[in-house]
């Protein structure tokens, strides 16, 4: 099943790869047990936008 078929992994990679704040941000909501994931690409501003997509809130530290 490929949820996301008019998105290129390939371009999201390269935008987190210049932006590790982000990508630190997307590890720790993996860490505390959220479930990040890609819901859309805002073409204007040239951002995807990720959420958390967990069933349940995440443990906090």
């Amino acid at each position: 099943m490929n949820r996301h078929e008019d998105m290129k992994w390939e371009e999201i990679l390269i935008k987190l790869e210049k932006n590790p704040e982000k990508l630190e941000s997307l590890r720790q909501m993996e860490e505390s047990g959220g479930e990040a994931d890609v819901i859309k690409f805002d073409e204007k501003p040239g951002e995807y936008h990720f959420y958390d997509c967990a069933v349940e809130t995440p443990k906090r530290k």
